[in-house]
């Protein structure tokens, strides 16, 4: 678990993912980021967007239901379909 606790947010490339880390590196895994979703637990991994999937406990701030500001101040869009969830993960930890 410790090894997850690394991962600020993971980022889709084409069919790869990129892992953000909280070391400034950037791995590039050969799955898709769909893998990654179903693979990572839920909810400390959330899809936020079609291209991103974040590290609840890497989350600063939530604007508007559009934009997360990650701990290392990445800004990362959140799309519609994922706002509720977002919200309600929020509410939960909270």
């Amino acid at each position: 678990m410790e090894e997850l606790s690394n991962i600020i947010y993971l980022e889709a490339s084409d069919n790869n993912t990129i892992f953000h880390l909280k070391d400034g590196s950037k791995p590039m895994a050969t799955n898709t980021l769909l893998y990654y979703e179903h693979t990572l637990p839920f909810p400390l991994f959330v899809r936020v967007h079609r291209s991103s999937i974040i590290n609840i406990h890497q989350l600063s701030q939530y604007l508007h239901s559009t934009t997360a500001i990650m701990k290392d101040k990445t800004i990362i869009k959140v799309s519609a379909p994922y706002h509720d969830i977002l919200r309600d993960i929020l509410c939960n930890v909270s």
